[in-house]
């Protein structure tokens, strides 16, 4: 199997230590095998730089572009981040932190719709992985279906028994027709 940085960040010890450190030490963790990874894969780093080159290189300055490049793999090192405690923390803990970690003010008005018989659908600009967001909607009460990509059977089997836990309706996007 091809390592990728999904497949890495889930190997059977970094799941281990993510747990056994706690979640505070393991964004720790995890952006040193971020690091350490894109040292290692330093086309796929490379491929990355040269996006944010292509749209922001003549609209900002070396520095601006140096500090954006940065900031992009903080997110996507952040997004690992959110996708492994989401699938591998306690649904008590991980609610007990998006309760109080994750605000939106306007749940209420989500919550007056359905009262007064009025469908929602709200789509977050996230297909493919697993987020804080349909969770938190999850944990409030909220009907929540959540279209999802696995790279790792590990990680698929361990996102379908939690989104149980959370009566999260999973639609997996690889075997799915038209999705």
């Amino acid at each position: 199997m091809k390592v990728n940085l999904s497949s890495f960040l889930q190997w059977r010890i970094n799941i281990f230590l993510y747990r056994q450190l706690g979640w505070r030490i393991a964004h720790h963790y995890i952006t040193f095998l971020g690091s350490v990874y894109f040292c290692l894969k330093r086309g796929e780093r490379r491929v990355i730089e040269r996006a944010v080159e292509s749209v922001f290189g003549h609209q900002k300055s070396d520095a601006e572009i140096k500090s954006l490049k940065r900031r992009v793999f903080q997110g996507i090192l952040f997004h690992y981040r959110e996708k492994l405690f989401i699938a591998f923390e306690e649904p008590k803990k991980a609610s007990k932190f998006l309760n109080q970690n994750v605000f939106c003010e306007d749940l209420e008005m989500l919550h007056e719709k359905r009262q007064k018989g009025n469908g929602v659908i709200l789509v977050t600009g996230h297909y493919g992985a697993i987020e804080y967001i349909p969770t938190l909607l999850a944990i409030k009460g909220f009907p929540t279906s959540m279209i999802a990509k696995f790279k790792t059977q590990q990680l698929k089997e361990k996102i379908y028994s939690q989104a149980e836990k959370y009566k999260i309706n999973m639609i997996d996007a690889q075997n799915t027709r038209n999705v």
